[in-house]
């Protein structure tokens, strides 16, 4: 590289308000950029990031959510002759990772799990290959063994000690390619649990910026404010109600603080209510006929008879029968509050990635939104045909 293209490049110093750990990456990132000579200018037109967003990741104001540049600059490095060791890109990344942790939460847990399917999805790869390399195997050890029984005839002494030794490794083959095959199953479904979870943290982080920091629920010193979700015909509609004296109402009657469909006449006129009393949140069965059934957020599902009421705790899903359509509302409430000890639990119960596939499997239906909500749990055979299993496995 010619000496002008290595002008020293120009960085203002670090702000002493940093967070410790975002001050320790960026000097180590500003230690390895500086080690290219070059200036941010010139990498910005060689690569294709903007200048603004270089200048923060070096100044520490902003953190690289994934490894593209680091992986550039060291890339760099090498190609230019001055090669970063192994163990130095470890502690980088690290550095990296515990700075990602403290600045910006969220996307951490999203760097985490995406690490973790990319892992997941190299042993799968892997696992797989390994299969596929053990059928050749086999099948290469079939065709051996069926061209001696072919000659026995001709070597009839020493057929019986090479069949037995063939056999064994048939066996033993057949052994493990049922292995490879139950491991690529397993590290297929710990790819399909992850990507739901990475899916999940999206769509969660995507509702708090929508609705605040909690998302759910505020008490305001006027009253309680209680975030709602309904669907109305094929869409979903969300609002948040103050709640104060006025209770929060929902029925076919139009004066209902949600209508659900006025024109359903297998709806209550007022199926229900949502009322704050003494500062708890209280889910009321108003209908002299119909009662409401009501799922908490482990998915299992109880009947609210015509006058009772149940305390609103954390999500709660209410499922109302129409003669036209079924309904569903969402009440995100305050989040329980878990005091005293721990409760026990036996130290010989385990559960292992099998076992825990195998619950996912029979109670899929408790885990699904409306319309797919099924509380029902699946057969054995229906359980382990879904994960691919003999029945046996699931029970």
């Amino acid at each position: 590289m010619s000496e002008i293209a290595r002008r020293p490049v120009d960085l203002a110093p670090l702000s002493p308000e940093l967070n410790p750990q975002v001050m320790v990456w960026a000097a180590e990132l500003r230690t390895q950029f500086t080690a290219l000579g070059m200036s941010i200018n010139l990498f910005c037109r060689l690569h294709p990031i903007d200048k603004g967003t270089v200048s923060r990741y070096l100044n520490g104001k902003r953190v690289p959510v994934d490894r593209w540049f680091l992986d550039r600059i060291i890339a760099m490095r090498a190609s230019s002759g001055s090669q970063v060791t192994d163990d130095v890109r470890a502690h980088l990344i690290d550095l990296q990772m515990a700075a990602l942790k403290v600045a910006h939460p969220h996307e951490y847990k999203v760097r985490k799990v995406s690490d973790q399917l990319e892992v997941a999805v190299t042993s799968w790869k892997e696992a797989e290959r390994y299969a596929h390399t053990l059928e050749n195997e086999l099948t290469e050890r079939s065709r051996l063994f069926h061209e001696i029984r072919a000659e026995s005839e001709s070597l009839r002494t020493g057929w019986n000690e090479d069949r037995i030794r063939f056999q064994r490794e048939i066996i033993d083959l057949r052994q493990q390619l049922e292995l490879a095959r139950e491991r690529a199953r397993i590290t297929e479904m710990r790819v399909l649990m992850l990507e739901e979870l990475l899916d999940r943290l999206e769509t969660s982080q995507h509702f708090k910026d929508t609705f605040g920091s909690d998302g759910n629920y505020e008490d305001n010193g006027y009253g309680q404010t209680l975030t709602v979700e309904w669907n109305h015909g094929t869409t979903r509609k969300t609002r948040r109600h103050l709640l104060t004296q006025e209770p929060l109402t929902f029925g076919r009657n139009p004066s209902c603080t949600i209508c659900l469909d006025q024109t359903d006449t297998g709806l209550s006129k007022q199926a229900g209510s949502v009322r704050l009393e003494k500062g708890l949140i209280w889910l009321v069965s108003e209908s002299t006929t119909t009662p409401l059934a009501v799922v908490d957020d482990l998915g299992l599902r109880s009947i609210l008879t015509p006058g009772r009421r149940q305390l609103v705790e954390g999500r709660l899903r209410i499922l109302i029968e129409g003669t036209r359509d079924r309904y569903e509302l969402v009440l995100h409430g305050p989040k329980p509050q878990v005091t005293g000890h721990q409760t026990a639990s036996h130290p010989e119960v385990q559960i292992n990635e099998t076992d825990r596939m195998a619950l996912i499997a029979l109670f899929s239906g408790y885990l699904e939104d409306s319309p797919r909500y099924d509380p029902y749990p699946k057969s054995y055979a229906v359980a382990a045909a879904r994960l691919g299993f003999a029945t046996h496995y699931a029970r």
